[in-house]
């Protein structure tokens, strides 16, 4: 087992889960799901049940059961498949939410997409690999695909006839054989085929088996910004089943291709707002013109999977459905002083760029846990306080990260906060990490080069 993983048994007590329990009566389920369980059985599959349940990212990281946070989106909710090993495995999962895959084998999720949010996805990543000079599986959490979310999704019966709290299926699997069994059998089951998706894993890219050298995946749920928070609250209270679909007999294999990715990019940028951005950053400095000033540069932080697939190393699953930024250096809001963060920068949102976008305080390196954050939707309108008469002040904002206040609307309250892993009293290093999700022309991510970059400036008093 990889080191950097922890015992199992340890961290399935600590989700309070029991990942083989029944599940037919925890989820309403769509169409007659008994009758599609039967139908695939009928055709030679062995099913078994599993679940798509909570995930607590910042519960495990803090408790110790993971190495790092693997930087959190602060305050958002995940979810994720956990699965009973297929049956003829012999090498235990590395953790309870991942899973290996034989190239005839299918995870099926049968329920409910989330309630109305600014974003929803499901993706299944690489989640580690097998090192032959180590002798271990590493963590890679790259992503082998786009993802199935809230604007691509087939489903029926949304609410006001959007995909939000909708009947859905989702295949996972390697193999267009497999892919038409199982849409086969859900038909006669009753299901349409209108609410069905396939989320291919591809062969060329993923070790399948059960091998101890075989890729181990996992597959999150992420929801971002939901209207109501009691609906996002019932929603991640409730199991939803996942179905882990074997042929008895080996199927004859017809592997799917590596599909096609959506194209990142319009040709539509935002550097028509350049120089209100830097009016924007002179404003800022002018108004804190009696502090020392640090401004922090920032760049693009997590690259598209297969860089870092290719490379070996972790990604953190990073979706396409949005671009990553961060600043540096790294800096310290010490205890007891007056030290602040101005975050700026282009609302994405408001351009048409994203479909929502943020900005996260991070702190400690190794830890790489998300702290506070912001969203496009409650920053509106926060760069008339340093450009009032700007014609384009509109599409920009600035907000303060302080450890106080002083009741600024327009501020986050740097709180130490409920990880006993961390003090933030003990100064640990900090950066601004920037996300900016999914272009409602493309569907997915907008094009890095198109965007300007959200900028942050450490201000501090002078000795």
């Amino acid at each position: 087992m990889n080191t950097v993983w922890m015992r199992t048994v340890v961290l399935t007590a600590l989700l309070g889960m029991a990942v083989a329990s029944p599940l037919l009566g925890e989820t309403a389920g769509v169409g007659d799901l008994a009758a599609f369980r039967a139908a695939l059985e009928a055709d030679g599959f062995l099913v078994q049940e599993g679940k798509l349940t909570a995930f607590d990212i910042v519960k495990l990281c803090c408790s110790g059961a993971l190495a790092s946070c693997l930087a959190n989106n602060a305050g958002a909710p995940y979810k994720v498949y956990f699965l009973p090993a297929a049956p003829d495995q012999t090498v235990p999962n590395s953790v309870p939410w991942a899973y290996c895959l034989r190239p005839d084998e299918a995870i099926v999720l049968v329920g409910r997409t989330p309630p109305t949010a600014a974003y929803f996805s499901y993706e299944t990543f690489l989640a580690a690999r097998y090192s032959g000079v180590e002798q271990v599986r590493r963590r890679i959490l790259a992503c082998i695909g786009d993802t199935q979310n809230h604007l691509t999704i087939q489903t029926m019966d949304g609410a006001d006839g959007t995909s939000f709290n909708a009947e859905t299926i989702l295949i996972t699997t390697a193999d267009r054989g497999i892919d038409a069994r199982v849409r086969a059998a859900a038909t006669r089951a009753g299901y349409s085929q209108g609410i069905v998706n396939t989320d291919v894993v591809p062969s060329s890219v993923v070790r399948l088996g059960l091998a101890n050298e075989a890729d181990e995946l996992v597959t999150i749920n992420r929801i971002f910004l939901p209207e109501s928070l009691e609906a996002l609250r019932a929603y991640m209270e409730a199991s939803q089943v996942v179905l882990r679909v074997t042929p008895r007999e080996p199927a004859v294999l017809d592997p799917f291709p590596t599909p096609i990715l959506r194209v990142r990019g319009t040709g539509t940028t935002e550097m028509d707002l350049a120089p209100a951005l830097e009016a924007l950053r002179e404003a800022i400095l002018a108004k804190y013109q009696g502090l020392v000033s640090t401004e922090l540069e920032t760049s693009v932080w997590l690259e598209d999977s297969f860089d870092g697939l290719q490379r070996g190393v972790e990604m953190y699953a990073p979706t396409r459905d949005t671009i990553y930024f961060w600043t540096q250096p790294y800096f310290k809001l010490p205890a007891g002083a007056d030290d602040f963060v101005i975050v700026y920068g282009v609302n994405h949102e408001k351009t048409g760029k994203a479909t929502y976008s943020n900005f996260s305080l991070y702190a400690d390196p190794a830890l790489k846990l998300g702290v506070v954050g912001e969203n496009s939707r409650v920053i509106v309108e926060s760069a008339r306080e340093y450009l009032p008469d700007h014609p384009q002040a509109d599409y920009l904002y600035v907000w303060k990260i302080s450890r106080d206040c002083a009741g600024n609307p327009h501020c986050l309250d740097l709180v130490n906060c409920c990880c006993q892993r961390l003090d933030l009293e003990a100064l640990p290093d900090l950066w601004v990490a920037f996300r900016i999700y999914l272009e409602p022309e493309t569907k997915v991510g907008p094009a890095f080069a198109e965007i300007l970059y959200d900028r942050a400036i450490v201000f501090r008093p002078r000795e």
